[in-house]
């Protein structure tokens, strides 16, 4: 692990918050306050190997900052696009987390795309890839971040802030904590960049999931359809459309569940 703009006694207690036993259950917590509230810059280290600048203000970065964000979901996708030149979809990319480590293990020729409408986020993944901009040089790696959201039609519509940085979600009405955003479909950005199949495609927009998807899979080739999905299970709630079913029926099925995701194989994919 390297903390490169950390003094050492923080370097030392980040370590050490680390490292099991001390990085479980209420000492993870205790170590999460504890450099929350006397930390108030990006911290440069990494994740597994990957190089990251983690803010402590957003809890996708803080729970990476200590090792154990979305293990299982992060194992599965490195282990699909280390080999090939798989192309992967980040639809709610957030800083990139998900984006930069598929980067850090892709193949050579690989393609990753990162949708997210926070620019404030956006900022967070430019920066984030200047880490790695020479090793996509080196391995020709194809990076694109669309600055906007996936939805169901080309339209302008509002990103509510209220739940902070990692529960931003997609509205119809302004209100005072919102920000105004472009929305394209997913199947034209997808276009734009010449894709024509996805290996892995993962998606947490807080709700909003069943808008993106449903009207991608009525238009989409089913050449186009993701071979895999990584899908935020715990806002199906709030989905207009039955998700689930329509998944189902296009022949996904899922393969392992975490306390926040699923994941899903196509059926007769290969691979």
């Amino acid at each position: 692990m390297s903390s490169d703009n950390l003094g050492l006694p923080y370097r030392v207690l980040l370590f050490l918050a680390r490292t099991p036993p001390f990085n479980r259950g209420l000492l993870r917590r205790f170590w999460m306050n504890f450099f929350q509230m006397r930390i108030d810059h990006a911290v440069q280290t990494t994740y597994r190997g990957v190089p990251f600048y983690f803010r402590l203000d957003n809890p996708t970065e803080l729970k990476g900052l200590f090792n154990y964000y979305n293990v299982k979901e992060t194992n599965y996708l490195i282990k699909l696009c280390s080999s090939g030149t798989p192309t992967f979809i980040d639809i709610g990319a957030n800083s990139g987390f998900y984006s930069q480590i598929i980067l850090y293990h892709a193949a050579p020729g690989s393609k990753v795309i990162a949708i997210e409408p926070n620019p404030a986020m956006c900022e967070r993944i430019r920066k984030n890839i200047g880490l790695i901009d020479d090793l996509i040089q080196k391995r020709k790696l194809h990076f694109a971040l669309e600055s906007c959201a996936a939805g169901p039609v080309e339209s302008a519509m509002h990103l509510d802030l209220d739940g902070g940085l990692g529960g931003a979600h997609v509205v119809d009405t302004p209100s005072p904590t919102s920000i105004e955003v472009k929305v394209e479909k997913l199947i034209s950005i997808l276009r734009r960049h010449k894709v024509e199949s996805i290996d892995a495609l993962k998606i947490d927009v807080e709700g909003y999931e069943d808008k993106v998807l449903i009207p991608f899979f009525r238009e989409a080739e089913r050449s186009l359809y993701p071979k895999h999905i990584v899908i935020e299970h715990t806002s199906d709630k709030d989905w207009a459309e039955d998700l689930w079913g329509y998944l189902r029926k296009a022949g996904y099925r899922e393969v392992a569940r975490t306390r926040g995701n699923s994941i899903l194989r196509l059926e007769n994919s290969d691979t």
